[in-house]
């Protein structure tokens, strides 16, 4: 959960210059995510106390304690979803922030804004239609391709610093990038 913080305030500090709003609402839909993600866990702690044997069990049957790891265990997918529902707005303005940038190929951006729709599509049938219980295969590619190409740009190519630096000069920053 601390690397999602860091990560939202990382790429906030990398898009800024292309815009402050879109980067800032970007950041804050990642945060909220993170926030319900974290909050999410709470499921999985409840299941851990009915399975480890807290004292309290003795009130329940087998089957109750049963049937409330399984409720414990599906509200976990949903809160899980609902928070992924946070990061579909993320990942679409991000895939613009990309494309806008100047210093990120368009491409990734394109991609990223792939990712969005099918993190919504998934989103959606995830939440909304009982018999869509697994992500389809192309979406799933697509959010794939789309997560694992900036990460790897970012470590093998890094950011084009002269077109961030040209870009946060123009948005009235002069704050030029760090040099390692």
């Amino acid at each position: 959960l601390l690397s999602e913080v860091v990560l939202s305030i990382v790429l906030y500090l990398l898009f800024r210059p292309v815009s402050k709003t879109l980067s800032l609402l970007a950041a804050v839909s990642r945060l909220i995510m993170t926030t319900i993600h974290g909050l999410n866990l709470l499921n999985y702690f409840f299941v851990l106390q009915l399975l480890g044997g807290s004292a309290i069990l003795a009130v329940f049957e087998p089957s109750q304690v049963y049937a409330l790891v399984s409720l414990f265990l599906e509200a976990h997918s949903y809160g899980f979803t609902i928070g992924v529902a946070f990061l579909v707005p993320h990942v679409l303005i991000l895939g613009y922030l990309i494309f806008k940038s100047g210093y990120f190929p368009k491409v990734l951006g394109i991609l990223f804004v792939a990712a969005g729709v099918g993190y919504l599509i998934d989103t959606i049938g995830l939440l909304l239609v009982p018999s869509y219980t697994t992500t389809p295969g192309l979406i799933a590619m697509v959010i794939a391709i789309a997560e694992l190409a900036f990460p790897i740009w970012l470590l093998v190519k890094g950011v084009n610093t002269a077109g961030w630096e040209k870009r946060t000069l123009s948005a009235g920053s002069p704050q030029p990038l760090p040099q390692a």
